[in-house]
């Protein structure tokens, strides 16, 4: 299982973080391979990143993210697996194939931190 977590640096927000996910899912979604993504407490910038992980825990996907040519590729790149399976190629059977492999190999680990009493 690969390991991901972000690297925080000036200026990241929202769109960098999105990104980071939407990436992570299609490596999931397309090529089924297992991503353990950790996030720590001190990465959560913004309330955002907690409903997006919240939104792919829940769903498997986020509203929005994907934009018509990430629906192409992710059609096109699935394309095989469906014929492999000897199934009919359809758009729904494409879009419900990728969200049941991204709820089954994006794993997702938030830790917080605990003080410790003195």
């Amino acid at each position: 299982m690969e390991f991901k977590q972000i690297e925080i640096v000036k200026g990241y927000g929202v769109t960098h973080f999105r990104d980071f996910v939407k990436e992570m899912m299609f490596k999931t979604g397309i090529t089924g391979s297992s991503i353990a993504f950790t996030m720590t407490d001190s990465q959560i910038l913004n309330e955002t990143f907690l409903e997006d992980i919240n939104n792919v825990l829940n769903t498997g996907e986020i509203p929005n993210l994907m934009l018509a040519e990430d629906k192409d590729r992710i059609q096109n790149d699935l394309r095989t697996v469906i014929t492999d399976a000897k199934k009919v190629e359809t758009n729904d059977l494409c879009n419900q194939l990728f969200i049941n492999r991204v709820r089954e190999y994006f794993h997702i680990f938030k830790c917080y931190t605990v003080d410790k009493p003195s």
